[in-house]
This record gives structure tokens, sequence and C-alpha cells, in this order.
């Protein structure tokens, strides 16, 4: 496996570089998790939920599931910091409002067209074809 190139830091202060409905993972990991909430950030659709109430997190925690493969299920919820994460996939929606990672609160923009490309494996012939528009 190849070194890993330091992670770039955010500006002092600017703690939202993880949403929820993030896909992560530790560096160094293949294992993806999915967040399902994150401290310091209000969320409606936490506060109203009628599932039972989870622990609050603090700011700079996320919580995540944990994709198990194997049991083709997720991990009860994990608070992990965030600075142990690193995003892999983020759900881009048309007119979502984005920033530079490196500037968020300079210059935005909004999202003018998604498009989805896709890998594909099939499970019982192992075949792989790349790059299928969804």
């Amino acid at each position: 496996m190849a070194p890993q190139e330091p992670r770039p830091s955010l500006p002092e202060g600017w703690e939202f570089s993880l949403f929820r409905e993030d896909i992560v993972r530790r560096p160094g990991e293949t294992t993806l998790g999915f967040v399902d909430g994150v401290g310091g950030v209000s969320d409606s659709e936490e506060d109203n939920s009628d599932e039972e109430p989870l622990t609050p997190l603090e700011k700079g925690e996320a919580r995540v599931l944990w994709r198990d493969w194997d049991a083709m299920a997720f991990s009860e919820p994990d608070t992990v910091k965030l600075e142990e994460l690193e995003v892999v996939d983020r759900a881009m929606l048309q007119h979502d409002i984005v920033a530079r990672r490196d500037n968020p609160v300079g210059q935005t923009g909004f999202v003018t067209k998604v498009e989805k490309i896709c890998d594909l494996k099939f499970v019982c012939s192992g075949k792989e074809i790349s790059g299928v528009p969804s």
C-alpha cells in the first residue's frame, strides 16, 4: 500500500468537514461507514425522530454506522472523532450550495448537474463492468 499523504487541515474554527449521510472510512482501512450524525450540527431529521434518543454528540464527534459486508448489515452506532475519519463519498444534489474545502467561508457556488457513474460487479459470475451510467 502506498504511503498516505498528509490530510489538509481545515481553517481554525471550521469543524463542519463532515455531514450527515457522508460515507467515511478511517485512513488506511477499507471498512466503510455511514455518518448518522455530527456533533455541533443541528439536524431536524434527528430532532424529530420517533426512535429512542441517542447520546448527544460533542463538537468534533460523529456517529458512524460501519458496514459489515459478511452480515450484510450495519453495526451499532459508534462515536468517532472527526479527525479519525476521511470522506469517501458525499451525495450531491442539484442546487446544493458548495464551497472549497481549503476556504469554506470564501466564495461559494451551487451544483448545476449531477451525473452518477457506477462500477458493477456481478455476484454470481464475478464479472466487472466500469463506467455504467445510472
